[in-house]
């Protein structure tokens, strides 16, 4: 099992305030493993995150990013891991490719 904790970074996310003075957001994050000298994705996941930040959570956010794990099932191999980081209010996409090896 993997574990990848990308952290995100509120620069590139677009936020409304809402009547309380919450920050809120939603972001897709995504992320696949596919095998060496492959195309054909290995394994993959995917998650829709609601952000509702008080007014400190925000600040926090501003300030160190946030953390969201995403968890694969992956056999012994080297890989390709792509995430992937999507603003639903903007349709703004970051990605990220970095390769890894299970043993």
């Amino acid at each position: 099992k993997v574990v990848v904790v990308p952290s995100v970074d509120s620069a590139g996310i677009q936020f409304q305030t809402s009547a309380s003075g919450h920050k809120q957001a939603r972001v897709l994050l995504s992320l696949a493993a596919l095998k060496e000298g492959d195309e054909d994705v290995a394994s993959q996941t995917s998650g829709l995150l609601t952000l509702d930040f008080s007014p400190e959570q925000y600040r926090s956010f501003v300030t160190e990013g946030m953390l969201s794990p995403l968890h694969l099932s992956l056999q012994s191999g080297r890989y390709r891991l792509r995430l992937g980081v999507m603003d639903m209010a903007t349709h703004r996409i970051g990605t990220l490719e970095i390769p890894a090896e299970m043993p």
